[in-house]
Parts: structure tokens; sequence; C-alpha cells
């Protein structure tokens, strides 16, 4: 059967160097990227894999990734080379360049996924 995997990508200011509270979209300020991807099945999917290329106006914050089952869980740091120990949790992430690519080996029938990452406004 046919599975149906949508990805949904959020993002929030999270500090501008300016203000302590309510940040603006200022150059230098970060920004909290948050990538979910959800299965709503019917059965498993397999080999769930999506890249998303930041735009020019930011840049990635090396040692940011991480993935959970959800953006506000997603703490399991990912070392953004695809390589390594952390590779043997059930869900990945890489960078290569400004492009972000996660995925995952499975994606059982109404569960999700999430690789957040930083990237500061240039």
């Amino acid at each position: 059967p046919q599975v149906s995997v949508t990805a949904t990508k959020v993002s929030s200011v999270i500090a501008d160097g300016v203000n302590s509270s309510d940040f603006k979209m200022i150059p230098g300020a970060t920004l909290r990227y948050c990538i979910l991807f959800s299965n709503a099945g019917p059965s498993n999917a397999t080999v769930v894999e999506a890249t998303d290329a930041l735009p020019a106006t930011v840049t990635y914050q090396p040692g940011t990734l991480a993935t959970a089952t959800g953006c506000s869980t997603a703490t399991t740091a990912e070392d953004d080379d695809d390589i390594g120990v952390d590779e043997a949790d059930p869900y990945g992430a890489s960078v290569a360049g400004s492009t972000i690519t996660g995925r995952a080996p499975t994606l059982e029938d109404g569960n999700a996924f999430a690789v957040i990452f930083e990237a500061k406004i240039n």
C-alpha cells in the first residue's frame, strides 16, 4: 500500500544579540528550524529521506543538528556528517554545505521524527 509521509518546516528566532525577549529577525540573529516528518499511514514507510537547502540569507551553525520524535524533544545530537556512533539511533541527519538531510530507515504508521538545527541570519 502507498503511505502518506509529510514534511513540515517551522522556524523561530531564539536570540538576536540585542533584545532579551521579543527577538527580531535582524542580521546576527539565531533561528531554530524544525523539520517534522510524519507518517499518516496506512503502513510503515521505509527509507524516508528529505533534503532542505537553506536560503543564502542564513548560515548553518555547526554542531546544532539534533533528532527525536518531535520538535520539542529533539535532543539526540547528530554530528553533521552522517558518520559515527550517533548514527546508530533510529534517525539520522547531516549537512553538506547549506543543505540539511534528514533520514529514517523506517517510519512506522502514525509516527513522526524531527530534525532541528540552528542558523544565523547573515
